[in-house]
């Protein structure tokens, strides 16, 4: 009966059938669903002789008079009543209404509620909540649900229809164990749902929202515990750490890793003694030094004869991500390849040189390039590995068995994998999020980087354009960034068009260039191959330039409508300046510098590090935006809980003290088909 299409109730019109589609209520179980957005108090019924203006109550008495008459002015329609309690008399009053007139009659007992108003006449109500006194307590003299509404589709209406549909909750299976419900105090999932549309008292609220809070975070990350554990059933390459081919790599760069840089590498490479494919997530602020120690678990992996894959979102990421190799890693005698749509590119004898895609392929499959550098393409491009041993990956792109299972050439022997992020998560929200990945995090940066950040409202503009001019003279490279509101690649080339156009008012012609998405990938390089020689001077583009474009000399940048973007963003937009050891400025430009947008930019200028200020943005406007929506794909209902330390806690505890019972859930075969169904609605690609 919970998978009945609405129709099937009574009391359902037609017309109001394509208003519930519109709020995804299409069966029985989508309304039962179909949670409140808040509650009003209208338990306590007032005496209307001691009301106070602008306080929402609720009243009960009599009706004595019914007017239906038109507004002076417009000469809109209005229904009014007049109702009398024995202590004073208060009128009702409804816009355009006019079927009330056939419903509220005089002499009839009501409860009226809403928010009251005083004008010459009294005290009066506009468009208040109405209910019978011989009716069920449905609208009035309870706690009161209200919903989110459409058009046709009224709180009154769903609270009607849920009313009808309440006793079918009694049919919904209970997914948590008996032992978690006692455990935690939490009401069994029918009594939580009655409690949610028809509380008794605020307390009923409270536990119910607690119990389903607990169950999407409980259901949510026991499926990634499982998904962790179900790794082991697979074997991985055998990676042994030669200590001294690993010395003679550390001893070979120019520069000495930082404590945290040594740590996180050290994790990775024990990840190589396992039997079974290892799931890590390296975390670390832009500049951190996260790929050169990613680079180095990479060389070990080659030394052993495996082949290691690198995915990385742009073109342009996979380019620097190639010749950083080539930089640090050419006297190794290992083969390096690059394979784009278009540029591919073979590093082999010391020397670097174009080749056809499908050359490039065949020489991957019979294992003669070691490593690979590409974007996610890498994936469905029906590229073959002879011996895949080790994936990386950076920008946090989730990594399932079946996408191994498409690079790997045994079936049963899966690659060792790691991801990597620029987007400081604080830990607690990481280990919640990415509860099937273990967890390194680099917080120190390799030296000390000085960038001031500077709010420049409107006006300010021209002092900030003469400042670079001065700047340019001593030798500054200059990043300007525009916002994109849609992902749109035409919007994109107007935003930057736009900017260049500009910025031409202001500075010679000549040392302006612009790069975005639709760019040929050709022509991209040209751009930035431009900006390091120094023939650009300032290069205008999308947040493109926050993943991967590493221009050691560019220190001052403009990011425009900077309000429009996250403070994550900001900050992975801002650390691609100051790398080169000088002073680095950036100027955020705010159309509109309003309280809640400067509070928001303050905290970019005084958090110390990317994780700091993450933390800020966690506290400022939740999960959802730190962890960026695109990325997570996770469901509000997830995400809402992801914030609160309790519940975080009570999760992990109940996933211990059930899988220590039970590991593979045969005893609790209704939280198993509860795990499936949240693995199909949660997309953690």
């Amino acid at each position: 009966m919970l998978n009945f299409p609405l129709t099937s109730i009574k009391g359902i019109w037609r017309k109001n059938i394509s208003g519930l589609r519109k709020l995804g209520l299409l069966t029985v179980k989508d309304l039962l669903f179909y949670f409140p957005t808040k509650y009003k108090d209208f338990s306590k019924v007032k005496k209307i002789s001691r009301l106070k203006i602008g306080e929402e109550v609720v009243i009960k008495g009599k009706i004595v008079k019914t007017e239906l008459k038109k507004t002076p002015k417009k000469r809109r329609t209005i229904f009014e009543i007049i109702v009398d309690d024995g202590s004073g008399l208060i009128k009702g009053v409804w816009f355009g209404k006019l079927y009330l007139s056939k419903i509220l009659k005089e002499n009839q007992v009501i409860y009226l509620a809403g928010k009251t108003y005083f004008d010459k006449y009294g005290f009066y109500f506009l468009e208040p909540i109405y209910e019978f006194e011989s009716q069920l307590k449905i609208h009035l003299a309870r706690i009161v649900p209200f919903y989110k509404e459409t058009k046709g589709i009224t709180s009154r209406y769903l609270r009607y229809l849920i009313q009808k549909i309440l006793p079918l909750a009694r049919k919904i299976e209970e997914p948590l164990p008996k032992e978690i419900l006692r455990k935690y105090h939490l009401p069994e999932k029918s009594q939580a749902i009655s409690w949610l549309h028809q509380p008794k008292n605020f307390l009923q609220i409270k536990l119910a929202q607690k119990r389903f809070d607990f169950e999407n975070l409980f259901l949510f990350q026991l499926l990634l515990t499982l998904k962790k554990r179900s790794l082991k059933k697979y074997l991985s390459p055998k990676i042994e750490i030669d200590k001294n081919f690993l010395n003679q790599i550390l001893n070979s760069l120019p520069f000495k890793l930082t404590f945290d840089q040594t740590k996180a590498l050290f994790e990775i490479l024990s990840d190589f003694k396992k039997s079974y494919p290892s799931n890590r997530l390296l975390e670390g602020d832009v500049g951190s030094g996260k790929t050169i120690v990613a680079l180095i678990a990479s060389m070990v992996v080659l030394k052993n004869k495996y082949q290691v894959a690198v995915l990385v979102p742009t073109e342009i990421l996979a380019y620097q991500h190639f010749q950083t190799a080539i930089k640090f890693f050419s006297n190794f005698n290992f083969n390096f390849g690059l394979l784009l749509s278009k540029n591919c590119r073979i590093f082999s004898g010391g020397e670097s040189a174009k080749v056809k895609k499908e050359s490039l392929k065949r020489e991957i499959k019979e294992g003669e390039i070691d490593l690979v550098f590409g974007t996610h393409a890498l994936l469905y491009e029906e590229v073959s590995f002879k011996s895949l041993g080790f994936v990386v990956i950076d920008e946090q792109h989730r990594f399932g068995v079946k996408q191994r299972k498409k690079l790997t050439y045994q079936k049963d022997v899966l690659p060792h994998f790691l991801s990597m992020t620029a987007t400081p998560i604080p830990r607690t929200l990481a280990l919640a999020v990415y509860a099937d990945l273990d967890l390194s995090i680099i917080k120190q940066m390799p030296k000390k980087r000085k960038v001031i950040t500077k709010i420049v409202a409107q006006e300010g503009r021209s002092k900030v354009y003469q400042f670079i001019k001065e700047e340019i003279k001593k030798g500054s490279k200059v990043f300007v960034v525009c916002p994109l509101i849609e992902e749109s690649k035409v919007l994109e080339a107007e935003s930057v068009t736009k900017q260049y156009e500009k910025l031409k008012k202001f500075f010679s012609e000549e040392i302006l260039g612009v790069l975005y998405g639709k760019m040929k990938p050709e022509e991209k390089q040209n751009v930035i191959k431009n900006f390091i020689e120094g023939k650009i001077k300032i290069l205008i583009s999308t947040s493109v330039v926050e993943v991967g474009i590493d221009i050691p000399e560019a220190n001052i940048m403009i990011i425009e409508g900077a309000q429009q973007f996250g403070l994550a963003s900001l900050h992975q937009i801002r650390g691609r300046i100051g790398r080169g050891g000088k002073m680095g400025f950036c100027f955020l430009f705010c159309d509109k510098l309003t309280p809640s947008v400067k509070k928001r930019l303050k905290a970019i200028q005084e958090a110390k590090d990317g994780f700091e200020l993450a933390k800020k943005d966690l506290e400022i406007r939740g999960p959802g935006e730190v962890l960026g929506k695109k990325q997570h794909g996770l469901p509000d209902r997830i995400m809402k809980v992801l914030n609160d330390p309790e519940i975080l806690k009570l999760s992990k505890e109940g996933i211990d003290f059930i899988l220590k019972k039970d590991c593979a859930l045969t005893q609790y075969p209704f939280l198993k088909k509860a795990i499936l169904e949240i693995g199909d609605s949660v997309h953690l690609e």
